[in-house]
């Protein structure tokens, strides 16, 4: 599987709590303790006061109450038959509190004692959001196995794996299939839409945008993949109307200010095309596609130093963006080397990437609580470092 970075898009600066309020908080739904399985405590007590904990912890994390429901299932001890639920319980409320070091910790420990969906989709997107993308998949497809009826596995691989990897017959075939559990999902008829569009079957996506153009006429991504589909089709014209509404709902818009930039560059508009261009650029400077857009329009005016420089500064872009995909790729092969994601740590955050730089510091902290380096960056990013949380009435479970 490649390793290059993903294409930058919005979906990448989703906090993992919005990502986890995706997920459904019935977790293991069969449970342990139906089971007829020996207990390491002979004591009836002791079973009734764990089904206790996990109902009361589920109950929380409905709630929202994630820190009592933490405090409620680490009274669960390690070697339980409810020790996986209870983490996976945990670990979730940990990442809605976005504390991802735990949360990881936790749902790699209830993935591997027994692999559920809620664990799954969690640790999957803390995964991606440390851009260890090849483990993030394959999470997501085991996901997609326990529980075959859940879309959402299949949006996620395609919305966060596929599409910005520019993998589009993937990610085509992803967002069907997260269609066919559930037809009416709105983000996956807009992911399909970008895969058909970018995989220049504008035509196969024509259907798709009217409908739901008719239900969301003010939808910024949708306005902007309509019109990448109008010019890709020859309509030149509609395009821009639907950039510029794409625009009046969205002014930063980073896709429907590179579209705009490239249809007022055809018709012949080099000035306003750098404007639109340069704005796309100041939202994210680490794109070398929005580089080279700028560099060329630059050119084009005679600006022969600008243009030049600006070339420079892609090709300084790409060799990083190929040190962290090298980087990402020997933390694959060796993930407990803490020394590999610090360094990948300090490279986003001198990119300016901070999401990816706070996510690898906590990716170390996950294996090594106490790693310096790795609470340094945090602190120097402005972000507590994770403190270790005691469970009360005996040993947290993992």
């Amino acid at each position: 599987m490649s390793r290059r970075l993903p294409r930058p898009r919005r979906v990448w600066a989703i906090p993992i709590l919005v990502m986890v309020a995706m997920v459904s908080v019935v977790l293991l739904a069969d449970g342990y303790l139906g089971e007829d399985v020996p207990l390491p405590w002979p004591s009836r007590a002791r079973r009734r006061a764990e089904a206790e904990a996990l109902a009361n912890g589920h109950a929380y994390l409905e709630e929202g109450r994630f820190r009592r429901a933490i405090l409620t299932v680490s009274r669960i001890r390690e070697g339980s038959s409810s020790e996986a639920e209870a983490l996976t319980i945990r670990g979730v409320a940990e990442a809605s509190l976005e504390e991802v070091a735990p949360a990881r910790r936790d749902l790699e420990r209830a993935w591997s004692l027994c692999p559920n969906a809620a664990a799954g989709r969690v640790l999957a997107a803390i995964y991606l959001s440390a851009n260890e993308t090849d483990r993030g998949l394959q999470v997501l497809q085991a996901t997609a196995r326990i529980d075959p009826r859940d879309f959402r596995p299949w949006y996620a691989m395609g919305e966060l794996v596929y599409l910005p990897l520019r993998r589009y017959e993937e990610a085509i075939e992803a967002f069907r299939r997260a269609l066919v559990r559930r037809h009416d999902h709105r983000e996956s008829r807009l992911g399909l839409i970008e895969a058909l569009v970018r995989f220049h079957k504008s035509r196969e996506a024509a259907p798709i945008i009217e409908g739901l153009l008719r239900e969301h006429p003010d939808d910024p991504r949708l306005l902007t993949l309509a019109a990448e589909a109008a010019l890709d089709s020859g309509r030149d014209r509609d395009a821009a109307g639907l950039v510029e509404r794409s625009l009046a709902m969205e002014p930063d818009h980073r896709e429907a200010l590179v579209l705009q930039a490239r249809i007022r560059l055809k018709e012949g508009h080099p000035k306003e095309a750098l404007s639109s261009a340069e704005r796309a650029c100041k939202i994210n400077p680490n794109d070398p596609a929005i580089l080279g857009l700028v560099g060329s329009i630059q050119g084009v005016l005679g600006l022969k130093g600008e243009s030049e420089r600006t070339l420079v500064r892609r090709k300084e872009v790409e060799r990083r963006n190929q040190e962290m995909e090298e980087l990402s790729s020997q933390i694959l092969q060796r993930p407990d080397d803490l020394e590999l994601r610090c360094r990948l740590g300090r490279m986003a955050s001198e990119a300016g990437m901070r999401s990816l730089a706070i996510q690898s510091y906590q990716a170390a902290l996950s294996r090594a609580p106490e790693c310096e380096p790795a609470r340094r960056g945090l602190i120097d990013l402005g972000v507590s470092p994770p403190q270790s949380l005691r469970g009360q009435g005996g040993k947290p479970a993992g």
